[in-house]
């Protein structure tokens, strides 16, 4: 149901493919005020694309980000350019069945793994466990910096997955910098004064623990993921905030941004990582012959 880090990991492919190839993201655009097919632009924005393409498309200018509720339907339309995309990326794909994926990648969280979970509303899935045999790939996503060599073997066993099946295993990587639209400044300049953190994603648990380690404190207003912010949760934002700034999210910065000033909004940027840095290159040697397929 989310909070497994797939964004993260669509940020990663864009940020290394699209300098060997032509690549575009598409998405569903969850939340968006809009129907149907939308290829974003200079007007585009978290109400007309949703928050996570919105994303995308600030950080890969140079990448072709489309939503649409019909994936057959927006790869049709990305086909159909005058210079269609050489890879398309597709976000949050794996119930589609109207799509079957060149490479499927499915990604699970090191702490609560699919196998220790259950379909919603019980647990976090959207389908049964078995349904994993439908992905060349899986991800564990936001494990410990350190883990023992024989992690692999534990979890092939536990995640039940073939011999033919990739696993990988990555971390989040937090920028040592916080940015707003138009500057950057150390995170550890936060050190001693106050702020509110603000997040609308589905696991904030991982950024909160990053921060206290850090030895920062800070308000946290934690909402629902992919929230709408209203004139109330503003107001509630203002009034904890006080003289100190406002700390978010690079997913929640987009809806936040038209609501408060520059000066006091900032995001602390995160990227994926890989525990073992030599999977790091195995991961993306998979990928790209896939892609040359």
């Amino acid at each position: 149901m989310g909070g497994t880090g797939k964004s993260v990991v669509i940020d990663f492919l864009l940020g290394h493919f699209k300098q060997h190839y032509k690549v575009a993201v598409l998405s569903r655009g969850y939340k968006r005020r809009t129907t149907g097919f939308v290829l974003a632009n200079s007007q585009a924005n978290a109400d007309t694309i949703g928050d996570e393409p919105f994303q995308f498309y600030q950080k890969h200018p140079e990448c072709t980000v489309a939503v649409s509720e019909s994936r057959r339907k927006g790869i049709a339309m990305l086909e159909a350019m005058p210079s269609p995309p050489q890879a398309i990326f597709l976000d949050d794909v794996l119930q589609h069945r109207w799509v079957k994926p060149h490479f499927m990648i499915v990604t699970t969280s090191y702490r609560t793994p699919y196998s220790s979970d259950w379909i919603f509303p019980v647990g976090n899935l959207r389908e049964w466990r078995s349904g994993v045999k439908r992905a060349h790939m899986v991800l564990v996503t936001k494990c410990p910096e350190t883990l023992p060599e024989n992690v692999h073997d534990e979890f092939r066993k536990k995640l039940k997955l073939s011999a033919t099946q990739h696993l990988f295993f990555t971390k989040i990587a937090y920028s040592e910098e916080l940015c707003n639209a138009s500057t950057q400044i150390p995170l550890q300049q936060l050190q001693g004064k106050h702020f509110v953190l603000v997040t609308g994603i589905a696991n904030p648990d991982p950024l909160v623990a990053h921060l206290k380690n850090c030895g920062l404190k800070f308000t946290h207003l934690s909402f629902p993921d992919h929230h709408r912010f209203r004139a109330k949760d503003i107001s509630d934002i203002q009034h904890q905030k006080g003289a100190g700034i406002v700390l978010t999210t690079e997913k929640d910065y987009g809806r936040l941004r038209p609501l408060l000033k520059q000066q006091e909004l900032w995001y602390l940027p995160i990227a994926m990582d890989f525990v073992f840095a030599r999977e790091r290159a195995a991961f993306l040697e998979v990928l790209e012959k896939r892609i040359q397929d």
